[in-house]
């Protein structure tokens, strides 16, 4: 059995941010690092594709999928926006609080539809509204209970969250059905070396983290890129 402690592979983990969807984009809205802005095209394309709809909503102003359409697209867009220069990411912004004004109108009228539950969810984290992104991703699971995306997506929010027993039983939850999910086994087994940093976990239980990292790298292997350079030695080992 690998020491995970002497092998210094813990404190690492510990202070490292956790897998996520969205990461160049909190890495942007967190440290202001710029990023190569070589995507002006898609964002011409994604303020013509609004164009088009804001037009058609004039039409069907109640068409409560082109209001969910509309508020996707202004997500989208401050997603582009906080690909390029720092200068955007107050447009970014922007473009995220009008898309979560037309998510939340679009909820208004039909508040039983999962997946506008979830795209507000999203938003909401990516404003780092994350006890309101937890509520929507919790809703859209209640309407929509076998949804294992919307599943991961919450155990995501519940680590921004530091609220690692949550999402390591959101995980098992995951895995139950879907065995293979790699994404799910790879924040599984950072959680739970994680709560052994925290002493929720006893070294024995978290060494099937290690089992779960690795057959993560094996149904996905570019998630090998992850691993801090502790992790990678232990897999070498191992070999």
């Amino acid at each position: 059995m690998v020491n995970l402690k002497t092998k210094g592979i813990i404190l690492f983990i510990a202070g490292t941010a956790l897998f996520s969807s969205s990461a160049d984009a909190r890495r942007v809205r967190e440290t202001g690092e710029i990023v190569a802005f070589n995507n002006v095209g898609i964002i011409g394309d994604i303020k013509e594709t609004l164009e088009i709809w804001e037009e058609a909503l004039k039409s069907a102003p109640d068409n409560v999928f082109i209001i969910h359409r509309i508020g996707s697209l202004y997500h989208k867009l401050g997603t582009e926006l906080l690909k390029g220069n720092t200068d955007l990411v107050f447009k970014a912004i922007g473009n995220f609080q009008k898309a979560r004004s037309w998510l939340k109108k679009a909820i208004a009228i039909n508040p039983d539809h999962p997946s506008f539950h979830y795209s507000l969810g999203v938003v909401e984290r990516d404003l780092g509204n994350f006890d309101a992104a937890e509520k929507s991703f919790k809703k859209a699971i209640a309407l929509d209970k076998d949804n294992i995306e919307t599943g991961y997506i919450l155990a995501v929010t519940y680590c921004d969250q530091q609220k690692l027993e949550e999402a390591l039983a959101q995980l098992n939850w995951i895995i139950s059905i879907d065995p293979s999910h790699a994404p799910a086994l790879f924040l599984r087994g950072t959680v739970k070396l994680m709560l052994l940093t925290n002493n929720k976990l006893t070294e024995i239980e978290a060494e099937s983290g290690v089992d779960d990292l690795k057959l993560a790298i094996r149904l996905s292997p570019r998630l090998r890129e992850e691993l801090p350079a502790e992790l990678v030695e232990i897999f070498i080992e191992d070999e």
